[in-house]
């Protein structure tokens, strides 16, 4: 953030899906802080990024800009 001025963060989308069933046999580094874990992590991430006055984009908004 401090050198670029941007910060890229991708989530896979089950990461944020109840997957911690024995069923599902994953391996515990895959089902750690999933689902509520994972939504309540996050939420607290964007929180804190909020209060600290960094905005939020698309990547279409973000290649526009570095475009100018």
């Amino acid at each position: 953030l401090k050198k670029d001025k941007y910060l890229n963060i991708y989530f896979h989308p089950w990461e944020f899906a109840e997957i911690k069933d024995e069923a599902f046999k994953l391996p515990g580094f895959t089902v750690k802080n999933s689902g509520k874990d994972m939504v309540k992590r996050f939420d607290s991430f964007v929180g804190w990024l909020k209060e600290k006055g960094y905005t939020f984009g698309t990547f279409q908004e973000f290649q526009k800009q570095i475009q100018r």
